[in-house]
């Protein structure tokens, strides 16, 4: 009997704990292993979406934290076919060489285009002197037409490069103008034509701002297209200060026989002046 009490004792010890530690872990929170967590700190990645939403609804909550879209700017060329169209009166210098001093080249023959419909007087640069201009002349007045007053400065100069305005300012721009057009790179060799086309730019940059619409030709091809290298400089120039280009050269390789349009080694002759205008009045034309 002794050990048979001894037993019983041992038992109801054994029971004791047991239900002791049975109620104990039913009082000790469950834990849950956490979701998503960085750098030790809990977070969300991996959660089911909440308050209803479905996947497809948490994408679109994302994406529209996203930074809208810029619209691609206004290309130069059609900036300067706004200002010719805008009804207010325009000043545009046309500054170049000796592809558009004669009343029989571009300039001359675009100012007549222009002149349908509006009020335009051109202004030639005196080559010999080199010192101004000779006195207006009016190519249309009284048209009746609702575009403002064209006065297009007509600054050509014979064997002059692209750094020829760079110190003339004040004599070839004298109003400030709202379109500037430069012609230049028959009389510049490659290799520097880019760089007497950087010393025109500060200084117009320098005169009139940072916003006044700059315009460059590619000239025409001189025979057998033997100046390609020029005009990628200074197609390279125009790019990397996002100028606008007037592709005369390709109007001209465009045709069956582009050296018949060459009055020379260089110059276009009559028929190729009235390609050159034409070439500009399209690439300034507004939509």
């Amino acid at each position: 009997m002794r050990w048979q009490n001894l037993g019983l004792a041992v038992l109801a010890v054994l029971t004791a704990a047991l239900v002791w530690w049975t109620f104990r872990s039913a009082q000790e929170p469950v834990s849950e292993p956490m979701v998503g967590t960085t750098d030790g700190a809990a977070g969300t990645q991996g959660a089911a979406p909440q308050n209803g939403q479905g996947a497809d609804e948490v994408g679109e909550t994302t994406s529209a934290t996203e930074e809208p879209t810029v619209d691609e700017q206004e290309s130069p060329l059609a900036a300067a076919a706004e200002i010719l169209a805008s009804g207010d009166p325009v000043v545009v210098a046309a500054l170049g060489d000796s592809t558009g001093n004669q009343t029989w080249e571009w300039p001359y023959l675009w100012a007549g285009q222009l002149g349908q419909g509006r009020d335009v007087t051109v202004h030639f640069w005196d080559s010999d002197g080199q010192a101004g201009y000779f006195a207006p002349e009016a190519i249309s007045t009284d048209t009746g037409g609702d575009e403002g007053a064209v006065d297009l400065w007509i600054g050509h100069q014979p064997g002059a490069g692209a750094a020829y305005p760079a110190e003339r300012l004040d004599t070839l721009v004298p109003e400030d103008p709202d379109l500037v057009i430069l012609n230049y790179g028959h009389n510049d060799p490659a290799g520097e034509v880019g760089a007497s086309y950087e010393l025109t730019l500060t200084a117009l940059r320098e005169r009139f701002g940072d916003d006044l619409p700059i315009l460059v030709t590619l000239q025409n091809p001189q025979v057998e297209d033997s100046d390609p290298d020029v005009r990628e400089e200074i197609r390279a120039f125009a790019g990397r200060h996002d100028l606008g280009i007037i592709d005369v050269a390709d109007a001209f390789l465009d045709q069956e026989d582009p050296d018949a349009l060459l009055g020379d080694d260089v110059h276009p002759d009559e028929a190729g002046q009235q390609l050159w205008a034409e070439t500009v009045a399209t690439s300034l034309s507004a939509p």
